[in-house]
């Protein structure tokens, strides 16, 4: 049996690829030549470990082969993990009355490259071991082209190599990684990996490879460098969402019944008969959110009311908000405060993002009321944690915020994303 098909059995046995799946491998003792990275010889490879590249193009399959070790590490593997469970889902939906077709990506690649490694047992020589190494995915969402989000595993060579070692000079995962690349610039257009994020040595690694082999500039500086925040639920014992009791319920104008908390806050405001509302967004409140959106992220007003409708279809955005009534209390919706939106979710954990409070209302707590909330909302749907990425420049307050609703910073997962010049940034 040939070396390609061993390891496409190999990884057909193990659940890694499916029928439909081709790997592409890197054969042993195979001349390398890596422009851009060295000026010494070509690499040559040893007979073991050989790469391959396994390529999904459907998010079941693709969860199905990685789904192991994306929820092994699911906080760090966030970003793929989540997004490949929200395409099951809206693939689920399609048709139904509740999903719609600009949810869905117009195309979605998950690319896995594997060190394949020979059996150390002395009674099978002949086996062969896959060894997942890095997993790349690029997704196309209403707003545009998503970063390249890359996820190594704990158990990868690049992850067991010491922090000050020089990863180039390491042959195995420089194969593998061209190999993936090779396999990525056959698959999609180069202009539509416009960044790439995920964890600092991978992305570093990756946009230097991918710059030789296309002759893409990267940007001088990353794009975003980012803290991970995670909150455990069911630690968060001092996590006071009944401190304000409900005063009514109402539904929005198509007659979904929304979530909503109402109190009476004299103390935050000192404006007496003020009735401030925590609830889901509502149709009404889309202009000021499009306006909020403007201030938080990258967003031009065209892809802010592109978003917010997203959030609006999908019940993703909350906010807190302000009316001024008198008695009895009045339920209308009122002038927006706070913002935060639930942007991605699993089935145990939740992404909160675009936090924002208004200027002329911030250090007054509204944003820890509507997080507050927001928390143990997603604590009764079953998530058991929920995780938050704080830019390195964020101003003290907003890091004071987190750490007092409990969010703790998890260590050795910062994340940065890198773009590539001549090609639109999106938000996402």
């Amino acid at each position: 049996m040939s070396l390609v098909s061993k390891v496409y059995s190999t990884l057909l046995y193990h659940g890694h690829v499916q029928e439909s799946d081709a790997p592409l491998v890197q054969q042993p003792g195979q001349q390398q030549d890596i422009p851009g990275l060295s000026n010494e010889l070509p690499i040559t490879l040893h007979p073991v470990p050989s790469c391959c590249v396994t390529v999904h193009n459907n998010a079941r399959a693709a969860l199905g082969a990685l789904g192991s070790w994306l929820h092994e590490e699911k906080e760090v593997a966030d970003a793929i993990l989540s997004h490949s469970e929200q395409l099951i889902q809206l693939q689920d939906e399609k048709g139904s009355s509740s999903s719609s077709e600009s949810d869905l990506p117009r195309y979605a690649f998950w690319l896995a490259s594997w060190s394949i490694l020979a059996s150390d047992s002395s009674q099978d020589a002949n086996e062969i071991i896959p060894q997942l190494d890095m997993i790349a995915m690029i997704c196309f969402n209403h707003l545009g082209s998503l970063p390249l989000l890359l996820f190594s595993p704990a158990t990868s060579r690049l992850a067991t190599l010491p922090p000050d070692s020089d990863v180039f000079s390491d042959p195995s995962t420089l194969s593998g990684l061209h190999s993936l690349v090779d396999r990525l610039m056959n698959i999609v257009p180069l202009d539509s990996i416009a960044s790439v994020m995920g964890p600092r040595r991978l992305v570093n690694l990756f946009t230097v490879v991918w710059c030789s082999r296309t002759s893409i500039n990267r940007l001088h500086a990353p794009s975003k460098q980012l803290h991970l925040f995670r909150l455990l639920v069911n630690d968060s014992s001092h996590l006071s969402s009944n401190r304000f009791p409900p005063l009514a319920t109402p539904s929005n104008p198509q007659g979904v019944e929304r979530n909503v908390k109402r109190w009476r806050d004299k103390s935050a405001t000192r404006e007496v008969g003020v009735i401030h509302c925590v609830r889901e967004l509502a149709e009404d409140d889309m202009e000021e959110v499009v306006d909020l959106l403007q201030l938080v992220d990258s967003f031009n007003h065209n892809q802010a009311r592109i978003h917010a409708a997203h959030l609006l279809r999908n019940r993703l955005g909350w906010v807190l908000d302000s009316t001024k009534v008198q008695e009895p209390p009045a339920i209308q919706p009122g002038r927006i405060i706070a913002f935060c939106e639930v942007s991605r979710q699993t089935k145990h954990l939740a992404v909160i993002d675009r936090i924002v409070t208004r200027a002329d209302s911030r250090r007054m707590g509204y944003a820890h009321v509507l997080l507050n909330y927001v928390v143990d909302w997603l604590s009764r749907m079953g998530k058991d944690r929920v995780i938050t990425y704080v830019p390195t420049s964020e101003p003290e307050p907003i890091l004071r915020l987190l750490k007092g609703l409990g969010f703790k910073q998890v260590p050795d997962a910062d994340t940065i994303q890198w773009g590539f010049e001549n090609t639109v940034q999106n938000p996402w």
